[in-house]
């Protein structure tokens, strides 16, 4: 099935945020860098704000009759659970 990846790119400092968007590119992903706004000093809250943003403003906008598949890159799966 065909499917489009989305990098949602919300790394605070400039640096990181080329070297994310390099690899989207590398990869044929489409990068969307989120808004200056977002406040990074708590990152247990500020995630929960871009995974919301994300889905608002750039999936259910852009893909609307679409599956959403969401992965979030600081959740590592360590052991099985059922």
């Amino acid at each position: 099935d065909e499917f489009t990846l989305v990098v949602i790119n919300d790394a605070p400092e400039e640096e990181m945020r080329a070297q994310i968007a390099a690899v989207a590119a590398e990869v044929g992903a489409e990068h969307v860098q989120t808004p200056d706004y977002f406040d990074h000093s708590d990152p247990s809250e500020v995630v929960g704000r871009i995974v919301t943003w994300a889905v608002q403003d750039v999936a259910l906008k852009r893909f609307d009759d679409s599956l959403l598949f969401l992965l979030e890159g600081d959740m590592f799966p360590v052991a099985p659970f059922s």
